[in-house]
């Protein structure tokens, strides 16, 4: 009966043994899986914060397209007010023509009459040459426009592409920040009572930087 008792007695200490290894492998999973899930945290606040510049420099984007459209816009009206006016002025000018020609045809004494229109046909010469100027100043200002307003599209792009791309690097990162908890979930299963708190508190923080986010997105909504 005694060597029976020392044999439970040898098996029991070596199950004790194993018992030990396998809480001490335990602890040093939950270890390294609550290293991971804190440098996982780290990612998705750095995430976070480069999503919240994005958005900030997107907003800016954003006004800087819509003022660029107006002033465009107010450019184009003027451009078409001026070809309007230099058009009325074209058609006055080839008026003023026919006319010192009717006047010559008619009449070759009447140079008195001929001044005065050519002194005309000279007020109408410096209005049409004083209107190409203008217009030519508001065709150079509406290309200058149109270029900016180009790269401003462009660069507007650019900014929602960055922002779709930092969209799926966070997705990614939830499902994966999802998934080890419910692995360190499974490991706490098997491990000590003090485990349990790690897995409280790195739960607490997912929900912090959860509601973080939302908070986030409502403040750039």
């Amino acid at each position: 009966i005694k060597k029976k008792l020392q044999i439970q007695i040898t098996e029991l200490e070596m199950s004790l043994d194993v018992a030990n290894k396998t809480n001490i492998d335990l602890q040093k999973t939950i270890k390294r899986q609550s290293l991971q899930l804190t440098e996982l945290t780290a990612q998705y606040d750095e995430i976070n914060r480069q999503l919240a510049i994005t958005m900030d420099s997107l907003s800016v984007t954003q006004r800087k397209y819509q003022a660029l459209t107006a002033e465009c816009e107010e450019v184009r009206g003027n451009y078409e007010a001026a070809l309007r006016c230099k058009k009325a002025v074209e058609l006055q000018y080839e008026e003023s023509l026919t006319r010192i020609n009717e006047l010559h045809t008619v009449n070759t004494n009447l140079v008195s009459t001929k001044a005065k229109i050519e002194q005309e046909l000279q007020a109408v010469a410096a209005d049409y040459e004083e209107i190409t100027k203008e217009l030519r100043i508001s065709d150079e200002r509406f290309q200058r426009v149109q270029v900016e307003l180009k790269h401003t599209v462009e660069h507007l792009h650019e900014e929602q592409e960055r922002v779709v791309k930092i969209e799926a690097i966070k997705k990614s990162l939830e499902i994966e920040v999802k998934n080890l908890s419910v692995r360190l979930e499974e490991v706490e299963a098997n491990a000590i009572v003090g485990g349990k708190r790690i897995i409280s508190k790195l739960e607490a923080r997912i929900r912090d930087i959860e509601l973080e986010l939302d908070e986030e997105k409502r403040r750039h909504a």
